[in-house]
């Protein structure tokens, strides 16, 4: 998506946080105790591809490195994939369902458009305590839902979040689109947010906790055509013809998407540096969203 958030951890002293033109500031005082997540069983390999369109297994590793992609199974839903995720991050974070003060789920691909699939996951974990909501924002849902649980935090309103990040992408990729169908899977991950002083390292895992330091956020809505479904909503609600359009499955401008991703990407990285003090040397991992690579 044309959007872009940075992450940096590294101990909080370093933290020097400078204002932005975009939406952006510290996350200091918020804590990452607990991450799991969970792949369906199913793959879809480049040599699956190639029989549906015409493509092979070399063109799409030069162009995307993708060997192959994950796929739920045909009674597995976005919640189902995410309440595996979220169990091995309250297990690794030692935290119980009754523990949860809110549940934030990020996709694109909800079970049902009401109700929310946070609601769903709260009801498979159990966490009767928990608020539940839904975060909308593509591809960089994720990000934007781990922000939103470190608002929570910061302000007091929480002290343990679970983000969860989940997708089952395949139920709306067009197998007929060579451009489009060769990248998208299903998977999901989830995170435990919490605030330091409550954050848990069990003799298992001693170094999980992570601080987050920085988040910086942005949108270009001018750019909303280059990844659409262009029907369903309230917009163009679903009819016998937009089902025979095809409608219904996810569009997107490759070349001007990658264009837009890695320049966004860039941004935000020299963004988070600039603001945390921090220098590239410094940096011993980058994690991009794929497209942004």
């Amino acid at each position: 998506m044309p959007v872009a958030e940075t992450h940096a951890d590294r101990p909080v002293a370093q933290a020097d946080a400078a204002s932005a033109t975009r939406l952006a500031g510290p996350d200091l005082g918020v804590s990452v105790s607990g991450f799991g997540y969970y792949l369906p069983e199913g793959v879809i390999t480049n040599a699956d591809l190639a029989r549906m369109v015409d493509t092979s297994d070399q063109w799409i590793i030069e162009r995307t490195g993708i060997r192959s992609r994950h796929r739920a199974a045909s009674d597995q839903a976005t919640s189902d994939l995410a309440v595996h995720a979220s169990r091995r991050a309250m297990e690794k974070a030692s935290v119980r369902p009754m523990d949860l003060d809110m549940i934030l789920v990020a996709t694109a691909t909800p079970d049902t458009p009401v109700p929310a699939t946070s609601c769903l996951v709260q009801r498979e974990l159990g966490a009767w305590r928990s608020a539940a909501m839904d975060v909308g924002a593509g591809c960089t849902g994720f990000l934007y839902a781990m922000h939103t649980a470190s608002c929570f935090v910061r302000a007091g309103a929480a002290r343990r979040v679970l983000v969860v990040g989940a997708e089952t992408l395949t139920r709306v990729t067009d197998y007929a689109d060579r451009r489009s169908c060769i990248l998208f899977g299903d998977g999901a991950g989830a995170a435990v947010v919490t605030s330091p002083e409550i954050a848990v390292h069990t003799p298992r895992t001693p170094d999980l906790r992570l601080d987050l330091l920085y988040t910086a956020l942005g949108a270009d809505g001018r750019e909303a055509a280059l990844i659409d479904i262009p029907s369903g909503g309230s917009r163009r609600p679903a009819s016998e013809q937009t089902v025979r359009d095809r409608e219904h499955f996810l569009r997107l401008d490759g070349t001007a998407v990658f264009r837009q991703a890695v320049r966004r990407m860039a941004e935000a990285a020299r963004e988070g540096l600039e603001a945390t003090g921090l220098r590239p040397e410094d940096i011993d991992w980058i994690l991009p969203h794929q497209a942004n690579a």
